[in-house]
């Protein structure tokens, strides 16, 4: 049987204990899937939120875009924390 959710907060603290890459799994939704990847996950797995709809083609697509645009928007903010750093802010 499952326990209850750990959350976000939870699966960021099981991050920074870990030294290996860390996977969210179970609950993962369009909407949880940004704030898990910018806790540090290294990916998401998903079931549900694909096989559980009406359209999974349509549901894979939207999450692919979803990990996508999280990934592009931690590595704008990496370049931007990078170029402040080099400007000595």
């Amino acid at each position: 049987d499952a326990t209850e959710p750990m959350g976000i907060a939870g699966l960021a603290a099981c991050i920074r204990l870990s030294r290996r890459p860390v996977v969210a799994i179970g609950g993962m939704s369009v909407e949880a899937v940004a704030p898990a990847l910018a806790a540090g996950a290294a990916g998401v797995a998903v079931v549900a939120a694909i096989a559980g709809t009406d359209d999974p083609e349509a549901a894979a697509r939207l999450l692919r875009t979803t990990v996508d645009a999280a990934r592009a928007g931690q590595e704008r903010a990496r370049e931007r924390a990078m170029n402040t750093g080099e400007r000595g802010l």
